[in-house]
C-alpha cells in the first residue's frame, strides 16, 4: 500500500534535486579549465616517459659492454 506523502515534502524533494543538478553543472563548468590544464601536464609527462623509454631501449640494443 502506497503511503501518501505531503505535497510540501514532495516539493522539497524535487526542489533539492533540481538545486543539486544546478550546483553540479555550475561546479563542473568551474572545474573544466583546471581539468584541461591537468590533462595537458599529464600528456606532456607521458610523452617524456615514452621518449625516455625509447632512448633506453635504443641504448640497450647491442651496446652493452658485456656483449661478446
Amino acid at each position: 500500500m502506497p503511503v501518501t506523502v505531503s505535497p510540501a515534502i514532495r516539493f522539497s524533494r524535487y526542489g533539492a534535486l533540481l538545486i543539486g543538478i544546478g550546483y553540479g553543472y555550475k561546479r563542473n563548468e568551474y572545474l573544466k579549465p583546471y581539468g584541461a590544464k591537468d590533462r595537458k601536464v599529464h600528456e606532456k609527462k607521458a610523452e617524456e616517459q615514452a621518449e625516455l623509454k625509447r632512448l633506453r631501449e635504443a641504448a640497450n640494443e647491442g651496446k652493452s659492454i658485456f656483449d661478446s
